[in-house]
């Protein structure tokens, strides 16, 4: 399926631009890329959150259908990043919404509980209790929403809505918010709920596949409109758009640290591999060229040589070689009948000559740029967000996707597939883009969610075997949800018409 044209309009529609300022500090990225090696490690994590850590319930509400707790802590990520951590997101808050009536239905002890992440945008509660938490409630499952850093109450005052200012700040949200998925999932289970489980929907579907990594026990993990890397999402998906890649050229150019140091920080994952099988170890390009005339502007690489057969495209790769071949073929053709001397001997040409040359140069000085800082960006992305580079679930069954078809923010072809990353899991696609899907698909969202738990259930909490169904009265009440999973403007609207 092609990518969706929805996808392509709205963001043309939505002004925010991200990482406005740059990569941020070197040396904060050095250490946020030291960092994340310990947070990415199942057992050094553990020693980052303490099983009793300190959580707040700040307020308790009573509705009709169901109870909402809000609380707060101090994100665990001050232990180890606190010069890092704006002073503004450092209060991690959160909200609970739980339903009134706890159901057992013969599994005693079942108190299902997932955490939602937010997704880009998603400042506060409101549409991840009114799109999610509250259709759960039938099923009995309690939700935990997850304020994110840099949203919110914990939005930066210079800060545009959902927009970055540095490409560190994405760093620090993520570090943040694995640390802080910890403190909850001990706290739930202090409290008694179980099983556990996290969701959230792009963005906040990559976090939760993230912070699901460092948890010793079985999850329930149900991604949403993400997949195992956030790279594409900047480097390739409709947000690299909203990107000022002149000021990250620029600085990336400037400061010989980014180039020297930090790529020896950076391990090598999926297709940014082929990128740095181009590069020597200092990151610069030495690809063997055919080089055609500077002013025909054209040069190829030796392709094939370069790339390993088991991530050859044989169509593509044979199509290349063929227009490499004509080219080199024209550049001899050109050589030996000495035609561009000759032409360049009549009138001006040699000093229009020669101002090509320099055009040439310095655009082809200008793209190497441009791919490098790519190749740079790609790199501590996937460094940061590559799932490879975290440890595995401890049961990668009880995880499912639900991906679209034609998402233009998430592209998948270039990265490593699920069922590679976590074997066993489940991937379930719908017909759409990634903004189609977010808006009128939170129905197959919330399937996804219930069915993941129902399977969590029976195979490590039922006590009766002919139970199938959480927290149900009967397997019928699936079916007939007190809350309509369908789509409807009027939920739309309720849930979307808030402060950005």
């Amino acid at each position: 399926m092609s990518m969706s044209r929805v996808d392509l309009i709205y963001r043309r529609l939505i002004l925010t631009k991200f990482y406005t300022r740059g990569w941020g500090k070197p040396e904060e990225m050095k250490k946020l890329l030291k960092m994340q090696k310990l947070i990415s490690n199942r057992k050094t994590c553990a020693g980052l959150v303490s099983p009793d850590y300190k959580v707040n319930i700040d307020k308790k509400i009573e509705y009709k259908e169901c109870t909402v707790l809000r609380g707060s802590f101090v994100t665990p990520a001050m232990n180890i990043l606190s010069e890092v951590v704006p002073t503004v997101s450092q209060t991690a808050r959160f909200e609970i919404v739980m339903p009134q009536k706890e159901l057992h239905d013969g599994n005693s002890g079942v108190r299902p509980a997932c955490i939602h992440m937010a997704g880009t945008g998603d400042h506060g509660f409101h549409r991840r209790r009114e799109l999610l938490g509250k259709p759960l409630l039938e099923s009995g499952i309690t939700s935990v929403l997850l304020e994110n850093p840099f949203y919110g109450s914990r939005k930066p005052k210079d800060q545009w809505r959902s927009g970055l200012l540095h490409v560190n700040d994405l760093f620090v949200m993520g570090s943040c918010l694995i640390l802080e998925a910890q403190v909850l999932l001990h706290w739930l289970k202090r409290n008694g709920y179980g099983p556990l489980g996290l969701t959230g929907i792009s963005m906040g579907g990559h976090m939760a596949s993230l912070a699901a990594t460092n948890w010793p026990e079985p999850l329930a993990v149900i991604p949403c409109m993400s997949w195992t890397s956030a790279s594409v999402v900047w480097t390739e998906g409709v947000l690299s758009r909203a990107i000022p890649w002149r000021v990250l050229e620029l600085q990336y150019a400037k400061n010989p640290v980014f180039e020297r140091e930090i790529m020896k920080l950076i391990n090598e994952v999926d297709s940014y591999t082929l990128g740095r099988e181009f590069a020597g170890d200092d990151g610069k390009l030495k690809v063997n060229l055919v080089v055609v005339p500077a002013t025909l502007g054209i040069f190829c690489g030796d392709v094939k040589s370069k790339l390993p057969d088991s991530r050859y495209n044989k169509y593509n790769g044979y199509r290349a070689l063929v227009i490499c071949w004509v080219i080199y073929q024209l550049s001899l053709t050109l050589q030996s009948h000495d035609i561009l001397s000759q032409l360049t001997r009549a009138g001006n040409l040699p000093v229009m000559s020669q101002e090509l040359d320099d055009k040439d140069k310095k655009s082809r000085e200008e793209r190497r740029r441009q791919q490098e800082t790519v190749k740079f960006m790609r790199g501590v992305m996937d460094q940061v967000t590559h799932l490879g580079n975290f440890s595995p679930l401890v049961d990668p069954t009880m995880a499912t996707l639900v991906v679209a078809r034609g998402d233009a923010y998430f592209p998948k072809s270039n990265l490593t597939s699920m069922a590679v990353v976590w074997p066993g899991c489940q991937i379930r696609e719908i017909n759409s883009g990634h903004v189609a899907g977010c808006l009128i698909h939170t129905s197959a969202f919330n399937r996804a969610i219930i069915e993941t738990f129902s399977r969590i259930i029976s195979k490590y909490h039922m006590t009766k075997p002919t139970n199938q169904i959480i927290a149900h009265k009967s397997a019928t009440n699936l079916s007939k949800p007190r809350y309509d999973y369908s789509f409807s403007w009027k939920s739309f609207l309720r849930a979307f018409v808030i402060k950005a």
